[in-house]
C-alpha cells in the first residue's frame, strides 16, 4: 500500500469494512489491523469508519468503535496496544463477554470509553478501554524489576489479564497478584462462615470467577496469581513475595471497605509504592483518599468514565 497516497488507503480499507463479513472472524480483523498499519491517514480514516460503525447495530458496532480507537494510535511501539483490543474482540466474537454502556448511556462519538462485563451477569464491570491506556502509561511502563502488582477486587479478570499481557509488551517478568472472594455487594457473611474459606461448589458456578478463568486460559496468562479470600481478613495469611510496585484497589465501595482495604496492605508498602484508585467518586473511596493525602501521599487524576486516581509519595 503506498503511503504516500492517504487517500488511496483509505478507500481501500473502508471498501473492505463495508463488507459485513469481514467482523465474522478474526482473522479478518487481523486483516483491518494490518492495513491500519499501513494507512498514512489515520485521522482520516477513523471519521470515515466512525460514519460507517453509526449505522450499525449488534456486535459489529462495538468491534468497528474498538477498530476506530486502534486507527487513532499512535505509531510509537510503547502505545501501540492494538494486540489488546485484538484479544478483547476475540472475548468478544466467542461470547465470553459484553459491551457494558454504563449509566446506560450509548455514546457513538469517535472516542467512547467504553466497558466490558462478563456474559449474561450484570456485575462487576470491568475497567474502561481508556482506562487500559491509562493504566498502561502510570501503571506499567515505569514499574522497576523486582516488584509486584497487587490488586484488590479481580472481578472477572479482566484488568489483571490486560495487565498480565501488557507487561509481556514491555518484556517485564513482573508478579501480578489480585485477590477476591467472588462475591458481590458485601454479602460475605450469607456465603462464607469462615472469611477465608470459600466452597468449591460457589467458585463452580460462578460466573466473574470462571470468566476470570476462561480469559487467562484465553489469553495464555501466566504472570497473574489468583488470590481467593475476603479483605481485608485474607492478609493475616496472604502476604506477597515481592515489595509492591503498585497496589490496585478496586474492590468493594461499600462503607468503610476501601479504607480496610488500604490499611490491611500498608504494611507491603513503602516510599517508592503507588497507591491507584478506581471508582474514585464513590463516598467510601473519597474518605480512602483523604486519608492518603494525610499521610503526605500527593494525588493524579486521569481523565477517564470511573476517575482513576494515581497516587504516590513525593520522593
Amino acid at each position: 500500500m503506498n503511503k504516500k497516497d492517504p487517500d488511496l488507503a483509505v478507500r481501500q480499507i473502508t471498501k473492505i469494512i463495508r463488507n459485513e463479513d469481514i467482523f465474522d472472524s478474526i482473522d479478518g480483523i487481523h486483516l483491518i489491523v494490518e492495513l491500519l498499519r499501513q494507512a498514512a491517514n489515520k485521522k482520516e480514516l477513523a471519521k470515515e469508519l466512525s460514519l460507517i460503525s453509526a449505522f450499525t447495530l449488534g456486535g459489529s458496532y462495538h468491534q468497528k468503535k474498538i477498530i476506530e480507537n486502534m486507527a487513532c494510535f499512535e505509531d510509537k511501539e510503547d502505545k501501540d496496544l492494538s494486540h489488546i483490543d485484538l484479544r478483547i474482540m476475540q472475548l468478544l466474537e466467542e461470547g465470553i463477554i459484553e459491551v457494558c454502556n454504563v449509566g446506560g448511556i450509548v455514546n457513538t462519538s469517535l472516542y467512547t470509553d467504553y466497558h466490558f462485563k462478563a456474559k449474561s451477569s450484570d456485575f462487576p464491570i470491568s475497567i474502561s478501554r481508556k482506562e487500559i491506556d491509562i493504566i498502561y502509561n502510570t501503571m506499567l511502563v515505569d514499574i522497576p524489576h523486582g516488584r509486584c502488582i497487587l490488586e484488590i477486587g479481580t472481578g472477572f479478570g479482566f484488568s489483571s489479564s490486560v495487565m498480565g499481557l501488557m507487561l509481556d509488551k514491555l518484556q517485564k517478568d513482573n508478579q501480578i497478584y489480585t485477590v477476591d472472594s467472588f462475591v458481590e455487594s458485601g454479602n460475605t457473611d450469607k456465603v462464607v462462615e469462615n472469611r477465608n474459606v470459600i466452597p468449591p461448589c460457589f467458585l463452580e458456578s460462578n460466573i466473574a470467577y470462571q470468566t476470570a478463568c476462561k480469559i487467562r486460559e484465553r489469553w495464555g496468562i501466566r504472570n497473574v496469581k489468583q488470590v481467593l479470600g475476603i479483605s481485608p481478613f485474607i492478609f493475616d495469611e496472604f502476604s506477597p513475595q515481592e515489595p509492591i510496585g503498585v497496589a490496585f484497589i478496586d474492590g468493594g465501595h461499600f462503607y468503610e471497605q476501601p479504607t480496610r482495604d488500604y490499611l490491611a496492605i500498608e504494611k507491603f508498602l513503602d516510599k517508592k509504592s503507588k497507591i491507584v484508585l478506581h471508582d474514585s467518586q464513590a463516598a467510601s473511596v473519597q474518605k480512602l483518599l483523604d486519608l492518603l493525602l494525610s499521610k503526605g501521599y500527593k494525588s493524579k487524576s486521569a481523565d477517564s468514565s470511573c476517575k482513576i486516581l494515581i497516587l504516590e509519595m513525593p520522593c
